[in-house]
């Protein structure tokens, strides 16, 4: 199995999303570390899920509460990437040998200029840029996103939908998209809808 774009999923916290974005070819696959998000997947559970697991690389989602204990995340999970979002601690980050995501979540930035900034910041030292909003995206930072997309890896993490996803790959510069996995409805359940529906639009078959 193949996709068109580069893809990862984030916050996955359980074997059904994981064994089917896996089989449907994604590149990397993202766990929380921290205890308090809704999230979080503990580092036994990390294990037993990542066992199941081919042809997937795995990153370590820091927040605010884990970003300093970045040693300690490498020891307990067997990752490849680290994903952050304190620009403060890129240089700490880059010493783990780790490669790195810097997540931005546009809705906490005061104008596309200080967007391009930051990514300027990481140019060099990280391997992609995540963009995400927490709110509506305004025509300004869609722009400008795009923009930047052709001079830095960009993973584009908002707007990203079925009936647009393939228009997005071929008219822009990024590097890829991020999706999002969700909780199990029982286990073994899974409402795999909105993933899948994407997932199948940039599916390459194979002949």
């Amino acid at each position: 199995m193949a996709l068109k774009t580069f893809v990862k999923i984030s916050e996955v916290n359980n074997l059904s999303d994981a064994r089917y974005c896996a089989g449907m070819g994604v590149d990397l696959m993202g766990f929380i570390t921290d205890p308090s998000h809704h999230s979080y997947l503990s580092p036994e559970s990390f294990k037993e899920i990542s066992e199941w697991l081919a042809g997937v690389e795995f990153v370590a989602e820091l927040s605010e509460n884990t970003v300093g204990d970045s040693k300690s995340i490498v020891e307990h999970y067997d990752v490849q990437y680290l994903q952050f979002e304190q620009i403060e601690y890129l240089n700490e980050l880059v010493a783990t040998d780790r490669s790195l995501i810097f997540k931005i979540d546009l809705a906490e930035l005061n104008d596309e200029n200080e967007l391009e900034a930051l990514c300027n910041a990481t140019m060099g030292k990280v391997s992609y840029v995540l963009l995400e909003s927490s709110t509506e995206v305004d025509d300004k930072f869609k722009a400008k996103s795009m923009e930047i997309a052709e001079n830095h890896k960009i993973l584009l993490g908002f707007g990203v939908e079925a009936d647009n996803v393939l228009d997005l790959i071929d008219s822009s510069s990024i590097s890829g998209i991020a999706l999002k996995g969700g909780d199990e409805i029982k286990p073994g359940y899974k409402d795999f809808d909105a993933l899948a529906d994407i997932l199948e639009a940039i599916e390459v078959e194979d002949y």
